[in-house]
């Protein structure tokens, strides 16, 4: 039987998917990773994440702030970042991942885990110096 006369029907009219980032590009939005989602019920599912973020590339440079700005709270803090969306994704697709390299570029922004990460030998020298004081004092308190 045939339904369409047209032998190239299974490639035109397709759906465009705007890149978002390599990890997750592959995405068909098919959304075999929501059940799987511990946030579903929260906030955005990992098909949802994407989703949004593939509609914020179309939208006016206001409304796409904006968007980031919700994206915070909606995709990136609220994933729990297990992974559990790949065990059930067509293709493999771990949101989690995606949402930690996201997480990651956002801690590079902050001065104080920047310098601390760049002088780590110095960072710890001050914090055993701290808890030295701190636990001298309490020895002083207790003995008197």
């Amino acid at each position: 039987m045939i339904i369409n006369a047209n032998p190239n029907a299974h490639i035109e009219d397709l759906k465009l998917l705007p890149a978002v980032d390599p990890t997750v590009d592959a995405c068909i939005e098919c959304g075999f990773c929501e059940p799987q989602c511990p946030s579903l019920d929260y906030t955005l599912s990992p098909r949802q994440r994407i989703a949004l973020m593939r509609r914020a590339q179309q939208q006016s440079p206001a409304d796409q702030r904006q968007i980031q700005q919700d994206f915070q709270h909606l995709g990136i803090d609220s994933c729990a970042a297990t992974g559990l969306c790949a065990t059930a994704c067509p293709v493999g697709i771990n949101t989690g991942t995606w949402v930690q390299q996201l997480r990651a570029q956002q801690a590079t922004h902050r001065g104080m885990a920047n310098w601390t990460a760049k002088h780590l030998a110095s960072s710890l020298q001050i914090a055993r110096f701290g808890l030295g004081r701190a636990h001298s004092r309490q020895s002083c308190t207790q003995a008197t």
